[in-house]
């Protein structure tokens, strides 16, 4: 069993993208602009998601850079072969953002460092931190059971 709150970051990451998948236009990192049609936003049945606060809360549990090496693993798959979950990952985390904070600029180059090194091994000595050894973060997860695509542990 998975046990320490850093290596559970990734299976975390994952859940709450995929929780969010589909809403990305409901997600922002920065307030709103105060000129938006306020009834327009009062309409929505989705409330917004402040990206860089859950950001940094994950920041916060990602002592052992778990979830940054789950990052930096997905960016390492060519981008015709992600599934949604993966190309929404990425949507997230890929390039660079204006106003990013700290935490958010270190998930990014994770993401990032994996697109550019191609390979799952490097991703492993980068952020040797991570205690789950050579097998890469998605693998360790899926052997504990957890069925990603429907979200059900």
């Amino acid at each position: 069993m998975i046990g320490n709150v850093s290596t559970i970051l990734g299976f975390s990451l994952m859940m709450f993208l995929s929780s969010v998948e589909g809403r990305s236009t409901s997600m922002h990192s920065n307030p709103p602009r105060s000129g938006q049609n306020l009834l327009a936003r009062e309409r929505r049945q989705e409330p917004e998601i402040d990206l860089q606060t859950i950001v940094e809360v994950l920041a916060e549990m990602d002592g052992n850079d778990c979830g940054k090496r789950y990052l930096c693993e997905v960016g390492t798959i060519p981008q015709e072969m992600r599934n949604k979950q993966e190309k929404a990952t990425m949507d997230l985390f890929q390039g660079k953002g204006v106003a990013d904070s700290v935490e958010m600029a270190q998930f990014r180059s994770a993401a990032n460092y994996g697109v550019v090194a191609k390979a799952p091994q490097l991703c492993v000595h980068r952020y040797k931190n991570c205690a789950l050894g050579k097998q890469p973060v998605l693998q360790t997860l899926l052997a504990e059971g957890r069925d990603l695509d429907t979200n059900l542990v």
